[in-house]
């Protein structure tokens, strides 16, 4: 209510009347304090009892508290959203890089083909970028990581080493940059990250027409060809498996090719010995950060072009 709030209800001595026997009277009540028909502090309903005052502030802070929430929620959606344009657009600029056989066609009767990937000019930008991958059945075509220093750098950083929410695809300093370990494992983010292409592999029909792969590094190009794909638990790859122990690689590369998996994709023409160069990239299998588990598409190597 305002401020004509009459003040609560109390004896005035000079307006006081006397009934037949001299006692004091009461005043009649005045249902109308504030001269407005208005209730006022003190005053009964018709029950007898006092009315409370609404109190409707707690309800004004909690809507504004709600708004605020709202707000921010919506103003994250809009930055998520501009990251994923800007992930995408920068993906889809990066021109696709000539094919083994095409790089071979435009060597002009040299001995060794053109790599198409200027890594003079990536190692100025950032010397971090050691390889680069290119999957021509999808959107994925971009350069490979590794941190000196720090396993997990590239999880949430770009290409120019700024924050970022799709980081970029690494692998860590248990492998090597040459690729030529028996597995190496490269990491990415799902989610609009580079590596969400890769989902499409838990397709058959999709995995069985697009079975071959490339990976550029200084004087290679490298053809992979896909041996399967599957759902795997958490566990670190690399530091779970020792295979520096024959034993144990060969025993990795039978799941590899049968694995056993709730949902899988096989190639029943890859095979994996001894001295096969076996390359995992690895992303989320659930969305939005959640530990269910990893999706792996595993590809054996099965042709290395030098290049100059």
């Amino acid at each position: 209510m305002g401020s004509h709030f009459a003040s609560e209800p109390h004896w005035d001595e000079d307006s006081q009347e006397t009934g037949d026997a001299g006692s004091r009277v009461a005043p009649e009540e005045n249902n109308d304090l504030s001269g407005r028909g208005e209730w006022a502090p003190g005053q009964r309903d018709s029950g007898g009892a006092p009315r409370k005052k609404k109190r409707v502030w707690p309800l004004v802070v909690l809507l504004v508290v709600l708004l605020c929430i709202a707000a921010a929620g919506a103003a994250f959606l809009v930055y998520y959203n501009a990251k994923q344009n800007e992930a995408i657009s920068s993906m889809d600029s990066v021109e696709a890089p000539a094919t083994p056989e095409e790089s071979a066609a435009s060597s002009q009767g040299s001995d060794l083909a053109q790599n198409p990937i200027d890594f003079a000019s990536l190692a100025a930008e950032n010397s971090d970028i050691f390889a680069w991958l290119y999957i021509p059945g999808c959107n994925i075509n971009t350069p490979l990581f590794q941190s000196p220093t720090d396993d997990l750098y590239y999880l949430w950083r770009n290409k120019d080493k700024q924050e970022d929410l799709y980081g970029s695809p690494f692998i860590q300093l248990c492998n090597s940059r040459d690729l030529q370990d028996s597995v190496t494992v490269v990491y990415g983010h799902r989610n609009e990250g580079a590596f969400e292409p890769l989902l499409q592999f838990q397709d058959q029909s999709f995995f069985d027409a697009n079975k071959e792969f490339y990976v550029y590094v200084p004087g290679h190009i490298y053809t992979y060809t896909l041996v399967s794909s599957y759902i795997y638990d958490t566990r670190h790859i690399m530091n779970s498996f020792d295979f520096s122990n024959p034993e144990v690689l060969a025993s990795y590369f039978e799941f590899v090719q049968n694995p056993d998996s709730i949902s899988s994709c096989v190639n029943p023409d890859a095979s994996l010995d001894a001295d096969s160069k076996l390359l995992q990239l690895s992303t989320c299998s659930t969305t939005h950060g959640e530990s269910d588990g990893r999706f792996i598409v595993s590809a054996v190597r099965t042709a290395d072009q030098e290049t100059y």
